[in-house]
Order: structure tokens, then C-alpha cells, then sequence
């Protein structure tokens, strides 16, 4: 289309009820061409009101769809708000307000195209470009059947949850699914795959956490979280008859781990007691703790309850499903659908205007192409 040029509605295409407008465009010089653009009409059955926008709408006016696709992309967005939701893709499928050519309700494998081709773009602009000032730390590892009865570790969530300087409430920075059990390798690569140090790193005491730490944050600081800290403690003095009985004398205690001089104290108290495994209790944790002491002030986050909270509804959302979960590619977009879902930034309306506005950017040819992630038959790439 010229910007000059005269443009009036030539005709529709498509088929019938799912038809599109075509548009005629006749510039000043040269001869007159046909377009529809990236993004089209649909054509409506009857004219009327829509309630959405509170505006009367020609025939010509239905809602914009992607010409290469036969769905309007408002129930795209719809679809993508619903599964990071949690839907099925069979449940999103059934409640999509489009057919296919043939007149079948839309399928899950649609749904599943929808995701692989439109999530990307729809959670590019909430994505993370570096890490914040704190970061918090967990995984959630998932159990499927295995042949010959019984079960093994099928793949892990990855989880981080951040802070900007002096935020309170933070977010779910980043989330990704890895096969099996996560390992220091796995978890070293998602650390390394944003710029930037964090200058606080809270985790519980996973040994592959930690070493993933050491090794790709070595000038950040450590700091164990404090709830399982303080539980383990209180454990191992009732296990080991050293606990007084006194609620209050033991919990002040364990709420010697809080400060640098309580925890000098109570290195010294536990390993006068001659007991085994309190002097182990020290001896694991020691090298960590009295680093965060020697750095000074701190920000003020000292659990991960956050990331475990979002990783307890990432499970739900799976939940009897994570023999489903096999594919890597689609398993991690969804988990951008969840990610945005839990931060409250995801929303049909607005995911259907940034695909919108993406293909009037950079046209539909910038779409990625259906099945580009499809795995080997017998070779499931989150295995």
C-alpha cells in the first residue's frame, strides 16, 4: 500500500465464515495491487455492536487475524492466558471460539502451535535482561513412570526469584525445565545465561545449588536460608537430647544464626558439646555463614519461601501431567505463560496486542514455524 495511494475493499477469501478482507490499493503512478496485510479483518456474519470496545462495527471490521493463520488473535491470547493458567491445551482447545477448515472445534495440537509460535513473542516483552540485586534459588524435581514399573526422576524446574535494590516483594525472575535431576552443570548454565552478579544469593542447602554458585557467582554472597537453617538445627539438638524443653531458651538458640556474634557463640556451644553431629552441623555450614557475616550489611531477604511458593503452584499446574511433559522447547514456553501468570502480567487482551503489533513491525514472515521443536520418535528431549 502506498501512502498516497487510493485504497478501497476489493472482495473477501477465505472460507465461508472465516472469511478475511482484501483490500485494493491504486497508487498516483503504476498499477493497481491487491494486499491484505500481516494482520486482516474478519469478516462478520452480520454487523453490529461489540461489547469489547463499545464501538458499531462494518462487516469489514471483525476481529484481526494473521493471514497465513485462519484464527482471529483474540482468542490466541485468550488460549496462551488460559493455559499459563493452567488449562489443558485440550480444555483451552475446547473453549477457542474458532474452527477448523472443515468445521471442527479447534484441537490440542492447535493449541500447542499456538504456544510454540506466539509465546515466544507474547512473553518476550516481560522477559529479563540481567539479574537483580538479590536473587533466591530452588528447584522442584518431577517423577514420571518408567518402563518395567516404578518411578525415576523425569525432569526439574529451575527457579529464581529476584529483587531489585530496596523491592520488597520481588517476582519469578526466570524459570526453566532441565532433563531429570538438575546438576551443577544445568544449574551453572541458567546462572550464566543472564549478565550480571547478584550481589545476595539465598538458597536452602543443596549441594548442587551451591557448588553452581561457587562457580559462576564467586563474588556474590551466600546466605542460607534461614527457616530451613533454623529447622534443621532445632532438629538435630531434639534428635541428639540437647534441646532444653524451654521453647524460648531453644529458640533463642537457633536465632543465634541471625547475627555474627550469636554465631560465633554458638559454634563454640555446639562443639563443646563433644556430640557428632552438631560439630557436623557447624563444620557443612561454617565456611558460608561466617563469609556473609564478613560481608557487612546486606539486603534484607533472608528465606526462600517466594520461589518455593511459585514452584508449589508451578506443580499444581502440572499436577497428575508430568507425563506429558516431554517436550523441552514447549515445556519451557509454557512455563513463560506460568511465569507471567504469577508475576499478574499476563492478560488475553494484551498478548493479542503484542502479537499485533509485532507483526505490523516486522510482518508475518518473522513468525517461527509449527514444529520446529517436534522430538525423535522414542527420543523425548525433557528425558
Amino acid at each position: 500500500m502506498h501512502p498516497d495511494g487510493w485504497v478501497v475493499r476489493n472482495g473477501r477469501y477465505g472460507p465461508r465464515g472465516r472469511q478475511r478482507q482484501r483490500w485494493r490499493c491504486t497508487p498516483p503512478q503504476g498499477a493497481p495491487h491487491n494486499f491484505t496485510g500481516s494482520v486482516v479483518r474478519t469478516v462478520l456474519e452480520e454487523p453490529g455492536f461489540c461489547e469489547s470496545c463499545e464501538q458499531d462495527l462494518a462487516a469489514h471490521q471483525g476481529p484481526g487475524a494473521v493471514s497465513l493463520y485462519r484464527y482471529p488473535l483474540s482468542e490466541v491470547g485468550l488460549a496462551l492466558e488460559r493455559v499459563g493458567q493452567g488449562m489443558t491445551y485440550s480444555d483451552a482447545a475446547r473453549r477457542a471460539r474458532v474452527t477448523t477448515t472443515r468445521g471442527r472445534p479447534a484441537s490440542p495440537q492447535m493449541v500447542g502451535n499456538w504456544v510454540e509460535v506466539f509465546a515466544p513473542i507474547a512473553t518476550a516483552v516481560d522477559a529479563e535482561t540481567s539479574w537483580p540485586e538479590t536473587v533466591i534459588l530452588d528447584d522442584l524435581t518431577k517423577n514420571a513412570n518408567v518402563p518395567g514399573g516404578g518411578k525415576a526422576p523425569a525432569f526439574t524446574i529451575q527457579a529464581v526469584w529476584g529483587h531489585e535494590a530496596g523491592e520488597r516483594k520481588g517476582r519469578l525472575w526466570a524459570v526453566q525445565a532441565v532433563p531429570r535431576s538438575a546438576s551443577i552443570h544445568s544449574w551453572s548454565r541458567f546462572l550464566a545465561s543472564l549478565p550480571g552478579q547478584p550481589r545476595l544469593v539465598v538458597s536452602d542447602h543443596s549441594s548442587v545449588i551451591l557448588g553452581a554458585v561457587a562457580k559462576t557467582w564467586p563474588d556474590s554472597t551466600l546466605r542460607l536460608c534461614r527457616w530451613h537453617l533454623k529447622k534443621n538445627l532445632s532438629r538435630d539438638l531434639r534428635n541428639r537430647g540437647k534441646a532444653s524443653g524451654d521453647k524460648r531458651a531453644d529458640r533463642e538458640v537457633v536465632d543465634a544464626l541471625d547475627t555474627p556474634a550469636g554465631w560465633e557463640w554458638l559454634k563454640a556451644v555446639l562443639r563443646d558439646t563433644g556430640d557428632p553431629v552438631l560439630a557436623k552441623f557447624v563444620s557443612n555450614r561454617e565456611a558460608v555463614l561466617d563469609a556473609e557475616f564478613a560481608a557487612g550489611e546486606l539486603p534484607d531477604h533472608w528465606g526462600n519461601s517466594a520461589v518455593e511458593t511459585a514452584l508449589r503452584t508451578i506443580d499444581q499446574r502440572i499436577g497428575k501431567r508430568a507425563f506429558c511433559f516431554r517436550n523441552a522447547t514447549r515445556t519451557n514456553l509454557w512455563l513463560q505463560l506460568v511465569r507471567n501468570n504469577i508475576n499478574g502480567t499476563d492478560d488475553a487482551t494484551r498478548y493479542a496486542a503484542i502479537i499485533r503489533e509485532h507483526l505490523r513491525t516486522h510482518g508475518r514472515t518473522s513468525l517461527p514455524k509449527q514444529l520446529p521443536a517436534k522430538d525423535r520418535p522414542g527420543l523425548p528431549s525433557l528425558r
